[in-house]
């Protein structure tokens, strides 16, 4: 019985595909997926609030702005709505070390 005990309690913080191998790190790729809200990306990694204030999202350093308008704005939307380039966007985003997903284009209504 106590090795029961011993043997659930050693296993409870594993995945269960876990074959004695550090699971594979993310924290090394850095993804811009531009489908996604602002909120969405920056609740994901925080760093890149900064990132976009530099590229001239300037209102997103706004802990309020980023819970409200960023749950409905995309970076795409934003460019637009900022006047910037969406592709000097993403080449500074690329700079900055962020591997950009564009999968679909955005359309303005």
């Amino acid at each position: 019985m106590v090795y029961s005990l011993q043997m659930q309690h050693n296993n409870q913080n594993k995945p269960c595909y876990h074959n004695d191998q550090e699971p594979l790190k993310h924290t090394d790729v850095k993804v811009v997926d531009l489908s996604l809200t602002v909120n969405q990306l920056c609740t994901a990694d925080p760093e890149l609030i900064a990132t976009l204030a530099s590229i001239g999202f300037v209102e997103i350093v706004k802990p309020m702005m980023l819970a409200t308008v960023g749950r409905v704005m995309t970076i795409p939307k934003g460019s637009a709505m900022r006047k910037l380039d969406l592709e000097v966007v993403k080449e500074q985003l690329r700079q900055h070390g962020y591997t950009v997903i564009d999968q679909q284009k955005e359309t303005s209504q």
